[in-house]
């Protein structure tokens, strides 16, 4: 099982990061730092708006989506899209009110919104089954449409910001096409309920610990787009992305290496909070030192072959993206996890809230001093925060307390 486990995640995780840096390689040769800057600031401003939707269906979905069919928890999960969708398009007629721009802008808001939620419910539901070859061939499927439907429309477009909005629109809308084929129609289920008060009662901490972290994960893009502008945002985005993605290739060796030990340990009712932050802890920083080596060595061919337009600023980020990149992935995959277990998501998200005020402040005093540079520190130093305050809760409040 190991081996099967190793092969979906790292096979397909290596896949998915190659189709994404060829689309960033793309993306760095046509397309200018302040359309990149826009369409990355309006994307952010959309992942937001999915939590709206998105924390509700799999936190709901998450409790007793094993004990369904799929197609029953696709068609619930598609009903609170329905049912969510007023509260999205009332959010962007007021962002738009605030933030003037054109319709395409606006109607990509709306889509990427109510597709990324159904996405993102999607790769939750079949993770927390173990359907793992479901969840990865849906993520390559978005990636690789989402790739080719971009060259074909830089191709036949002039405006190449448009052709970004709508590439990344047909991405999403291509999983939803194979859900509704899959999960659905091929399956002939009859719809069922939509969830219980009890069940958006228990969605309500998980709910708020993902907005809380997609906050935190998109704050200093906002303030650097808010103090520098659309192309400074452009800058910082593709650098970070780009990094983020060389991480993600080596990355799923953690998974691999750290879930199957968890998941024996659960089996034998011996797993505990300790074992689990130990257990983790350790693989990640094997795993981190193996990363930060081979990107130091390899950043002279890596700065090579980015574009002018955004070389400067890459190389001027490159060592603050790694360290931004590795922190947020171990919050992902460790802390995040650990409060799970411990089923406390609302400290998590008392956490995550500080963490913000953290960030945002020490990002306003030091982005006019500092610029981007000064951004990344604040937001390396609020991730910090995050890992040594869960820490500490976890290892002197919460064990102790459950110790007794």
């Amino acid at each position: 099982m190991q081996l099967a486990t190793f092969t979906v995640y790292t096979g397909g995780r290596i896949v998915n990061a190659t189709l994404s840096l060829i689309t960033l390689v793309m993306i760095n040769r046509m397309i200018s730092p302040a359309d990149y800057g826009r369409y990355a600031y309006i994307t952010m401003i959309g992942g937001l708006l999915s939590l709206l939707c998105f924390g509700w269906i799999w936190s709901c979905n998450l409790r007793f989506g094993s004990e369904r069919p799929f197609s029953e928890v696709y068609q619930n999960a598609i009903a609170w899209l329905i049912l969510a969708s007023p509260l999205v398009l009332l959010s962007v007629w007021v962002f738009s009110y605030f933030n003037p721009g054109d319709q395409i802008e606006y109607a990509y808001l709306i889509a990427y919104a109510l597709l990324l939620a159904l996405f993102n419910s999607e790769q939750k539901i079949h993770a927390a089954t173990s359907h793992l070859r479901s969840n990865i061939a849906y993520a390559l499927l978005r990636t690789a449409t989402n790739l080719i439907a971009l060259a074909a429309l830089i191709l036949f477009l002039n405006d190449h910001k448009n052709a970004l909005y709508m590439a990344s629109v047909l991405g999403y809308f291509s999983v939803l096409a194979a859900l509704l084929w899959r999960e659905v129609y091929r399956k002939n289920a009859v719809p069922k309920a939509l969830p219980t008060s009890e069940q958006v009662s228990y969605g309500a901490g998980i709910a708020a610990a993902a907005l809380i972290t997609q906050v935190n994960y998109s704050l200093d893009k906002f303030v650097v787009n808010w103090a520098l502008g659309d192309e400074s945002t452009g800058q910082y985005y593709h650098s970070y992305e780009i990094i983020h993605f060389m991480i993600m290739f080596v990355y799923s060796i953690y998974n691999v290496n750290v879930y199957p030990p968890l998941q024996r340990l659960y089996d034998k009712n011996e797993i505990t909070l300790q074992r689990v932050l130990r257990k983790s802890l350790t693989i990640f920083a094997a795993i981190a030192v193996v990363i930060v080596v081979c990107l130091f060595v390899g950043k002279p061919l890596i700065v090579g072959v980015i574009s002018e337009e955004y070389r400067y600023y890459f190389a001027h980020l490159y060592a603050f993206n790694i360290i931004i990149a590795l922190l947020t992935c171990f919050v992902a995959f460790n802390i995040n996890y650990a409060f799970q277990l411990a089923k406390i998501p609302k400290i998590r998200v008392y956490i995550g809230a500080m963490a913000i005020l953290v960030n945002l402040s020490l990002s306003l005093l030091l982005v006019n001093t500092h610029g981007m540079r000064g951004v990344a520190c604040a937001t390396i130093l609020s991730q910090l925060f995050i890992v040594f305050s869960s820490k500490y809760y976890i290892s002197a409040v919460w064990i102790k307390n459950h110790a007794r």
